[in-house]
């Protein structure tokens, strides 16, 4: 029999795609293959000198002394089952070093060596980068780097074998809002599987336990380890930050990257988007909203068919139909095991040894110190949260050193277990950990607990700096906060943000003085405020991107910031706030952000107030976009009779009222009046919306000389500002004008795919729709039906999360043209119902007049009568979500074929 090889170990992992599947359609059949495949891969394995360690599921895990070997064993066993009629089996090789002990293996290598084998698929053999440089002479794929699930950094992946696959399961494969984590995830096997079945067969589970127990941790793993499950994606929506029960939908929306719609209250519209879809909602930290938390999960159950919600919480929810999955401490050492090979296994050791391993390179765990740790686990009664700040001092202290310095306040609590304990086993922790930090740092991490999702250091800086901690040694202190496990620093971004895990923020809040609390909650609206005027700044420069990024990043902050000054009457700071935010919500986020002027304006008394009329017109903005036309008119009219010039945004609101209405010779002359007073308040953005949608409606008036020059200032602007969104509108203008105006079909599609890619790089989600919708008609006169398929899905999927449903009608006579001809003949006829009722369009008539006389020869004049009058009846999300899934069938034939 193969020893076990040690020190640096090639593994070689095994998995059968789609076994779950198998083994509930074919049992009978699985059963034989189950029993040939091990054999085939066992021999293979044996063949090349393999140590099978492991045999869970329907896989194998083996390690070789030599990565050739591996490979090889790999190789014999894919050539053996290449034919096989029923199953495919992935495989993942990795390289590194490892502990060993009783002939199983642990470290981070064996986590990788999983992770590579899930991304890939059946028939594929997988290859780290660490694998690849120590072979000689091996042919390998280079398929590039690749966020795998659960891992910090990206790893560099490679093929072995000529084969093609598709892309391969990795985290960039999937509509997710996951981040790698920056820690490796230690034991838990058994909830893991748990949860896995539970999230298979509920709609609801919840993880409950005491704060530091590691719930938010273990949901985090377990979605991750979901996403392939889920088609349209995974969402982690954060509540520690959100402190109002009313803004929890919004919160929800805001991950999403959805709008409030038009007579919809925000939960109403996100299930307007998520009523036919399958994807898993994690919503974290719900005990301090467990009301609204119910309440919304209610809804969103009840309105949805596939949505799936795992939620954390340090108490049930209480609804019907809910899983509850208790979060245990980890497993801890038995009382007298305290040599090292015996506790080297145990969770709670494994996550000590590994985060002090994290603190200090030279830690390990040795028959001297292993019964210090194993007592070291036991007092702090394996809570992830206190281990983690225990092995953070293994910097400058030994197990022995923290025991010692914990065994008094320990043995005061000696008294209890059970859940109690542990609360209070961890205010210990944390109170122990909280007086070891130097006077400094103790104030620092206390006013840091001032911040809603998270900081970036500059923040820190401008809000906790002054009467004990000067500003240029905040970002030393908060260097020293996270190297002890008090704070989490995030450097996967071009800057450094850095969080609170949320029981320390509630620790920090209530080590603050209640007038300290309220000065410092002063300080950070105020830096909010400011906050806010460099990102209406920033994003009509260069740098839109970076800033549109901050603002994304600040959106808990702003909303916190906002409510207290809310509180304290603090009107003219609020409506300064709400200001700031504007332009930027006019592009993107959009209700989210302009919903603030409305606020504003309730807070606003005084008639006169220098800033009614931009919220005035912010709020008409939004009421023009949720399609509430009598208040977007009244709201124009307010401002128009005020003397003065009026603000840039009345001239938006005007253009947007007027374009409505399909009077072009005014939308000219509005157009004309936005760009003159965008010129002359130095504002590019405002400048760039005017040219881009003039040019537009010149072409379909015809007015060829004055679109070429308009086109002209309009390419002009974006060189000179290299503002994406000015360049965005400057590439629409010339996809209308190439394509509508010349007949230029090759130059307009390029421009219009280059207006879609820059629109989606600033989320502007505005000219992100109109971008697709101009790429979607310039495919059709081409002929190019697959394009169109491709570019609709996402395009009525954008109309419908930006909140802006009537955009999804201009969509539709393009849909109805490509279903007739792909044989959908009863949709398109319910679809053509649904259009002469809502929607028509001289160019549209023109372009699918054929495809209706087709559809009426096809189903003869009763049928089709009886289809379109069924269609009259359908609202527009009924019809949205006909076409959506047609085209998704389209669109899967054609990638099948």
């Amino acid at each position: 029999m193969t020893s076990p090889p040690t020190g640096t170990v090639t593994f070689l992992f095994t998995d059968i795609a789609g076994s779950t599947r198998l083994w509930e359609e074919r049992p009978a059949e699985m059963r034989a293959a189950l029993a040939e495949h091990d054999g085939l891969v066992r021999g293979a394995i044996g063949a090349y000198n393999g140590y099978v360690f492991s045999t869970g599921g329907d896989g194998f895990a083996a390690a070789f002394s030599r990565a050739a070997d591996a490979i090889d064993a790999a190789s014999m066993a894919q050539a053996a089952l290449a034919d096989h009629p029923l199953i495919r089996v992935r495989m993942g090789i990795h390289t590194g070093e490892v502990q060993e002990r009783d002939g199983d293996y642990f470290g981070p290598a064996v986590n990788r060596a999983a992770r590579i084998t899930a991304a890939g698929h059946g028939g594929q053999v997988l290859v780290s980068d660490a694998t690849r440089h120590v072979l000689d002479g091996v042919d390998l794929q280079d398929l590039g780097e690749h966020r795998l699930r659960d891992l910090s950094r990206p790893l560099r992946l490679f093929q072995f074998g000529a084969s093609t696959f598709p892309r391969l399961h990795t985290v960039d494969a999937f509509s997710t809002n996951l981040v790698p984590q920056l820690t490796e995830f230690v034991g838990r096997v058994d909830e893991l599987a748990d949860l896995a079945r539970l999230l298979g067969k509920h709609r609801l589970v919840t993880l409950t336990g005491a704060g530091g127990a590691g719930k938010t941790r273990l949901a985090l793993h377990a979605a991750a380890e979901a996403l392939p499950r889920f088609g349209d994606g995974v969402w982690v929506v954060e509540l520690a930050g959100v402190a109002d029960e009313d803004e929890l939908p919004a919160a929800v929306a805001a991950v999403l990257d959805l709008q409030q719609r038009a007579d919809h209250t925000v939960t109403e519209s996100i299930l307007a988007v998520l009523s036919d879809r399958q994807a898993l909602l994690v919503l974290d930290n719900c005990e301090h909203l467990i009301d609204a938390s119910a309440d919304f999960i209610a809804a969103l159950l009840a309105g949805s068919r596939e949505v799936t919600v795992l939620a954390t919480s340090r108490e049930g929810l209480g609804l019907e139909g809910e899983r509850l999955v208790a979060v245990r401490p980890l497993a801890v050492p038995e009382v007298g095991e305290a040599a090292a090979d015996m506790v080297a296994g145990v969770d709670a050791v494994r996550l000590f040894c590994a985060r002090a391993t994290a603190a200090n390179a030279g830690f390990s765990l040795t028959d001297d110190n292993a019964g210090d740790v194993a007592q070291l686990c036991r007092q702090l009664d394996g809570l992830p949260l206190a281990l983690e700040l225990a092995a953070s001092r293994m910097r400058a202290m030994t197990p022995g050193d923290v025991l010692s310095r914990l065994d008094e306040r320990f043995r005061l609590l000696a008294g209890g277990r059970g859940a109690r304990r542990r609360h209070q086993t961890l205010q210990a922790a944390i109170d122990w950990s909280y007086e070891l930090l130097p006077p400094v740092e103790q104030l620092l991490l206390c006013r840091l607990s001032v911040f809603a999702g998270g900081f970036r250091a500059d923040s820190a800086e401008s809000v906790c700096s002054g009467e004990g901690v000067s500003a240029r040694d905040v970002l030393d202190v908060l260097s020293h906060l996270v190297d002890k496990s008090l704070v989490v620093a995030d450097t996967s971004g071009t800057s450094a943000r850095y969080r609170m895990l949320e029981s320390i923020r509630e620790y920090g809040l209530l080590r603050l003085d209640p007038a300290k609390r309220g000065r410092l909650r002063d300080v950070h609206a105020a830096h909010m405020v400011e906050l806010a005027h460099h990102i209406d700044e920033g994003v009509r420069g260069p740098e839109e991107a970076h800033w549109v990024r901050r603002l994304r990043e600040e959106l808990d902050n702003i909303r916190v910031a906002f409510a207290h000054l809310d509180d304290c009457g603090r009107v003219d700071d609020a409506a300064q706030l709400a200001v700031s935010l504007v332009w930027p919500g006019v592009f993107r986020m959009g209700y989210g952000l302009l919903s603030y002027s409305d606020r504003a304006l309730d807070l606003l008394r005084d008639e006169d107030h220098p800033l009614r009329p931009q919220l005035t017109a912010a709020a008409g903005m939004r009421a023009a976009l949720m399609d509430d036309r009598d208040r977007a008119r009244s709201m124009a009219t307010a401002i128009a009779e005020r003397p003065g010039l009026p603000p840039l945004m009345y001239l938006w609101l005007e253009a947007l009222l007027i374009a409505s209405t399909g009077d072009f010779a005014a939308s000219i002359q509005c157009f004309e009046r936005l760009i003159l007073a965008g010129e002359s308040a130095a504002d590019p953005l405002a400048s760039a919306a005017g040219l881009g949608l003039l040019v537009a409606v010149q072409t379909v008036t015809g007015d060829v000389a004055p679109a070429v020059q308009n086109l002209s200032k309009a390419q002009a602007l974006a060189a000179r500002t290299n503002n994406p969104t000015a360049r965005a509108l400057a590439s629409y203008a010339a996809a209308h004008h190439h394509g509508f105006g010349l007949g230029d079909q090759a130059t307009a599609v390029t421009a219009a795919e280059a207006a879609l890619r820059l629109a989606r790089s600033v989320d502007n989600q505005s000219w992100q729709i109109f971008a697709a919708q101009a790429l979607i008609e310039l495919h059709l006169v081409r002929g190019e039906d697959d394009a169109v398929i491709a570019a609709m899905r996402p395009c009525l999927d954008d109309c419908t999360r930006f909140g802006l449903p009537s955009a999804a009608l201009f969509n539709l006579p393009w849909a109805l043209l490509v279903l007739q001809r792909r044989n959908e003949t009863e949709l398109s006829a319910v679809l053509y119902g649904f259009l002469m009722n809502r929607y028509w369009q001289a160019r549209s008539d023109v372009l699918i007049g054929e495809s209706v006389t087709a559809l009426k020869a096809t189903l003869g004049p009763a049928e089709f009568e009886r289809l379109a009058d069924l269609g009259r009846q359908c609202s527009l999300d009924e019809i949205v979500r006909l076409v959506r899934a047609a085209l998704s069938r389209l669109a899967a034939g054609a990638s099948d074929g």
